[in-house]
């Protein structure tokens, strides 16, 4: 809204073809919509897209579907308003609800929450705007999602974007595939989206089972099991027990380029020819590529 040209010099650099932005709504409405109207205008005579992205972990719950629903009409009635050359051109629910506390607990709940949730978003955009969906990339295999999940979003005006957020290109490519074939049984376009920007490396604990003594408990709550991690060791508690073993630390380089421009643009030429051979391939997208090239602008201003 401040600086639109700042995206525009690194839509340009870049060669980007869509850009996926957060559209303000105040009151069930876009916020300042005469400034996003010249913005997209500009942005399609440059040959951008222009997407808004919303989403939310807990826009799984039945309570905030209302403000989801909400968030969507706005962008509906703008296209109404702004039609032509200003409109929007697609919706993108970024909706994670992995994240939620006791997620683990009963994924197929919270898989029929979301697939509920994207159902009334779909329905509500009736064709005016199509929908993506961010998906991550262990969905394509696990149990409780994969064909579960893909096989009740089939259709029309819907295609995904998988964060297939890894660098090694044996396990990108891998990592695409259920996708691809689901996309190409269905009709359905998939982007695979690479991360660029900065991630810290994780400190890991590992735990060894104890004797009746330790850190980590596993303790039976109902139906099912729950594992507490405690302040420090305890005995005698009514479950079993593991002690602290070793730490250890996880490289973020596993699962972003971390403005490594050679190694993004080689994987992405080798990955793009790989899966190009599925019809349902619709492209790569970059995250972080902003925040990074920002900064490098930003530390180019510095004084000596």
């Amino acid at each position: 809204m401040n600086t639109p040209e700042q995206l525009f010099s690194l839509a340009d650099r870049e060669n980007l073809e869509r850009v996926y932005l957060t559209v303000p709504v105040d009151n069930g409405e876009v916020t300042n919509p005469q400034a996003l109207a010249r913005f997209i205008t500009n942005a399609h005579e440059r040959g951008i897209a222009v997407w808004a992205v919303v989403g939310d972990r807990r826009d799984v719950m039945p309570e905030s579907l209302p403000a989801l629903t909400g968030r969507a009409n706005a962008y509906r009635y703008y296209n109404r308003y702004f039609p032509g050359n200003a409109s929007l051109d697609g919706l993108q629910l970024d909706i994670e609800p992995y994240l939620l506390p006791g997620f683990t607990l009963d994924q197929p709940h919270w898989r029929e929450r979301y697939v509920t949730t994207v159902a009334a978003v779909h329905e509500l955009l009736a064709g005016e705007l199509p929908l993506d969906l961010v998906m991550p990339v262990w969905w394509g295999d696990h149990p409780d999602w994969s064909n579960q999940l893909l096989e009740k979003l089939t259709w029309p005006d819907l295609s995904v974007t998988i964060m297939n957020y890894r660098t090694d290109t044996d396990r990108l490519h891998t990592g695409g595939l259920p996708f691809l074939d689901w996309g190409e049984a269905h009709g359905t376009r998939v982007h695979m989206a690479l991360e660029y920007g900065a991630l810290a490396d994780e400190q890991r604990k590992h735990f060894f089972p104890a004797a009746n003594q330790g850190q980590l408990w596993l303790f039976d709550l109902g139906e099912h099991q729950v594992l507490v991690l405690l302040d420090d060791n305890y005995a005698g508690l009514p479950g079993r027990a593991w002690q602290l073993g070793f730490e250890s630390e996880f490289s973020a380089s596993t699962l972003t380029f971390n403005g490594n421009r050679e190694a993004l643009d080689t994987a992405a030429e080798v990955l793009s020819r790989q899966w190009s051979a599925w019809s349902s391939f619709a492209g790569i997208a970059i995250h972080g590529i902003d925040s990074l090239e920002q900064d490098q602008v930003n530390a180019t201003r510095q004084p000596e």
